[in-house]
């Protein structure tokens, strides 16, 4: 039996709840334009026939612009199986880039660069 079931847990018509991997289709808009993928569904639970169990579940990204998200509710339903869980669970996202910050060190090493130039430059007005 497929999944690690025995044959005693399975009965014929019965559906099963089970864990299907998401698999992501395209590429998204928002990563074109510097934006960071966020994926943090990698599994749907959904409740289906055994014989039906799908290998996995596509979810198309290409539409995905930075700040938005594909949520369970906009999948599209399926004729064989019903996705459980939260309709307003989020599937994956896309989130801005990060902003660079400036550590204490580099803080500090821009401020005395320009200060070691000033230095030289005095030093060259003396001469």
């Amino acid at each position: 039996m497929r999944r690690g079931w025995s044959k005693d847990t399975l009965k014929a018509g019965e559906k099963v709840k089970i864990d299907v991997p998401v698999v992501l289709i395209g590429t998204a808009a928002g990563a074109r334009d510097g934006g960071i993928i966020d994926f943090t569904m990698h599994k749907l639970n959904v409740e289906v026939l055994p014989d039906a169990i799908p290998d996995h579940i596509e979810v198309d990204i290409s539409g995905l612009k930075i700040n938005h998200s594909v949520h369970i509710k906009d999948l599209p339903p399926h004729p064989t199986y019903a996705i459980l869980g939260d309709p307003n669970a989020v599937i994956v996202g896309c989130v801005p880039p990060k902003q660079h910050e400036e550590t204490p060190a580099e803080a500090s090493a821009a401020i005395a660069e320009p200060e070691q130039i000033q230095a030289k430059g005095k030093k060259e007005e003396e001469a």
